[in-house]
């Protein structure tokens, strides 16, 4: 097998191991540790190193989407409603903005 066969069975087999939902990207890790470590804090859990992250944080234009989601429990629709913007904007804040927890935390 050649080089170039061998990389397209690897590209392959990592795109399936995807769509089962085996394999699992790094961005997808990352929302998933912030998404809990933001639902703890919102329910009381102290945290002061994500305090200060969320501190940083809160003059950006999207921050609300953050409270909105975690602690209040509010659904893509109904912020989207609530801040005016369409969902596909509160989606994609809502993963920068907890991608950049993320970074910021690690």
């Amino acid at each position: 097998m050649t080089q170039k066969e061998i990389r397209q069975v690897v590209r392959e087999t990592i795109a399936e191991l995807r769509r089962q939902d085996v394999l699992k990207s790094s961005i997808d890790t990352a929302l998933r540790i912030t998404g809990k470590r933001l639902k703890a804090y919102y329910s009381g859990e102290p945290d002061a190193q994500l305090q200060e992250v969320l501190d940083r944080l809160r003059n950006d234009v999207y921050f609300r989407i953050i409270p909105l989601y975690y602690k209040d429990g509010y659904t893509i629709e109904t912020i989207s409603e609530k801040i005016c913007a369409d969902t596909s904007t509160i989606s994609r804040n809502k993963k920068r903005l907890c991608l950049e927890i993320y970074s910021e935390l690690n």
